[in-house]
């Protein structure tokens, strides 16, 4: 837990000032019109530091990153306005090239339209695909988005990074499979489709955040740097924001960058958490892997729905935890079927569109089935402060069941596996050869020596000193006697899961009976 909460600090120059960008906007938000006094503060910090030889690398650049916002927001106060109630979006927005990249968007919608008709979709599974496919759920019937927030499901029908990060992870995958073309090309081409894809859109602002951070982690490769998952984050944001100063203000925006912090941040404590599914089994690890996912996503975009909306669906996770991998299988097949109709392969589109059809049909019923019962949607009204509690407490006690956790039963098997992992191979199997057999011949003795039994007895000690050294501690540094047996493990994930999802519908019960005092 330790490292993994080291990998949340910035690393790059870049990403530090990104990071002052944002707390200046942060601050600017909450005290206007002070950030100049915040700036001197950090400068007195900073020099006191320096007289100190106390080091403050973030700080530093993060001065820097706040000089900077109130640089642009004094210079360019119409673009970069804060108030999210004045800003008016702007055509240019969606066509920022002109003419004609109106006209390809326009093609685009058209074509799409055209082969969602020829493919005689029933009418509800064609909204399905039109939403998926544009991420627009006013594309869907009001029945059926209404359904779909309440399960928490919405996010589906929005152009997201699934969408973008199927489709070009499936061209990544694909041109990977073909040696001529390199190691740059498979990098490039994805992200060139990818632009296409969110200009035929119109840059909604969740996907534009989704492009230019896979853009930043593909280009990584290309120069054979490593980024933390905090300087992707960070740096695909601040350059959102210097593109797109008003959508950076948008709902839209901070559930998307809510969502992948959720990831970065809680994933890791979850899948600890979840340990005692097993890995090597493909359909636990699969299983723990959507759950963290789900979960921590969750997580990440709780605090946005309530100040933004005041409602939540408390099991969205679980309902996420079916239907993300079906849309998952889906996006593909339903991309390639659309290509397979604009070609004209009719023998071939009509089984496709088949197999899209029947899994719309099955997220369609999974949606409207499983909506109410797993959903568990709540409007918060004026109680948010209860559902806010709830998750922080929620979030704490997350990163201190992972620690305590990995504290007891992972670490030791994993210094273990690791100690084993650097042995020198030759020692590893003279110890393997000696675990085996105890009366096995350590080394072949040479035939044409003059004394055998002295070399034997030579060849002996000489054993005898491997193996006392392979026992050493220098190679198995035995951890003190655990205060808690392995077989407890799955008991403390069970008092774990029971309070975390009992302490949410405690807060639910508190605010509604908050509410029928206030009616009463």
């Amino acid at each position: 837990m330790e490292k993994h909460i080291q990998n949340w600090l910035p690393c790059s120059a870049y990403s530090k000032i990104s990071l002052g960008t944002f707390v200046g906007i942060v601050i600017d938000l909450i005290l206007p019109d002070t950030i100049l006094l915040w700036i001197g503060a950090g400068v007195i910090a900073i020099s006191i530091g320096s007289f100190l030889k106390i080091r403050f690398q973030i700080v530093k650049y993060s001065i820097f990153g706040m000089f900077l916002f109130a640089c642009v927001s004094t210079y360019f106060p119409v673009r970069f306005q804060k108030n999210p109630q004045k800003i008016t979006f702007r055509v240019s927005q969606k066509n920022p090239f002109g003419k004609p990249e109106k006209i390809f968007q326009e093609k685009f919608r058209e074509q799409v339209l055209l082969e969602l008709k020829e493919a005689n979709l029933k009418k509800n599974s064609n909204r399905v695909a039109l939403g998926l496919i544009f991420g627009e759920a006013k594309q869907l019937s009001r029945e059926f988005k209404t359904k779909a927030k309440e399960g928490g499901i919405l996010h589906l029908f929005a152009a997201s990074g699934l969408h973008l990060g199927i489709l070009m992870g499936i061209q990544y995958r694909l041109l990977k499979l073909m040696p001529n073309l390199g190691y740059k090309l498979p990098r490039i081409i994805p992200l060139l489709t990818g632009f296409l894809y969110l200009s035929a859109l119109g840059y909604p602002v969740s996907l534009s955040r989704a492009w230019i951070f896979a853009g930043m982690l593909l280009l990584q490769g290309l120069f054979f740097r490593k980024l933390r998952s905090v300087d992707l984050l960070l740096g695909s944001a601040w350059i959102l924001w210097i593109v797109d100063p008003p959508g950076f203000y948008t709902v839209s925006f901070c559930l998307s960058f809510g969502a992948v912090a959720g990831i970065f941040l809680f994933s890791y404590p979850i899948q600890v958490a979840c340990n005692f599914l097993s890995d090597e089994n493909r359909i636990t690890s699969f299983l723990k892997e959507n759950l963290s996912i789900s979960f921590s996503a969750g997580l990440g975009t709780m605090p946005v729905l309530l100040f933004a909306f005041g409602s939540f669906s408390f099991g969205s996770i679980l309902l996420n935890l079916i239907v993300v991998p079906l849309t998952g299988i889906l996006l593909p097949i339903l991309y390639f079927s659309l290509i397979i109709q604009k070609i004209k392969l009719t023998f071939f589109a009509e089984p496709f569109w088949s197999i899209t059809e029947l899994l719309i049909q099955m997220l369609i019923y999974l949606s409207e089935t499983l909506s109410q019962s797993l959903g568990f949607y709540k409007e918060m009204g004026d109680a948010i402060w209860i559902g806010i509690i709830g998750w922080v407490l929620l979030c704490v006690g997350i990163f201190f069941y992972a620690y305590f956790m990995e504290k007891n039963y992972l670490r030791s098997a994993s210094k273990r596996k690791f100690t084993l992992w650097k042995m020198p191979k030759h020692k590893l199997n003279v110890e393997v050869s000696d675990r085996n057999s105890k009366d096995a011949d350590p080394s072949p003795l040479d035939p044409d020596s003059a004394f055998p039994e002295i070399d034997a007895s030579i060849h002996k000690r000489k054993f005898e000193e491997i193996s006392k050294n392979i026992q050493n501690s220098e190679y198995y540094p035995f951890e003190k006697e655990r205060r808690f047996r392995k077989k407890s493990y799955p008991v403390f994930c069970v008092l774990f899961l029971f309070p975390s999802s009992g302490s949410m519908f405690f807060f639910i019960s508190l605010r509604i009976y908050f509410l029928r005092k206030i009616v009463s």
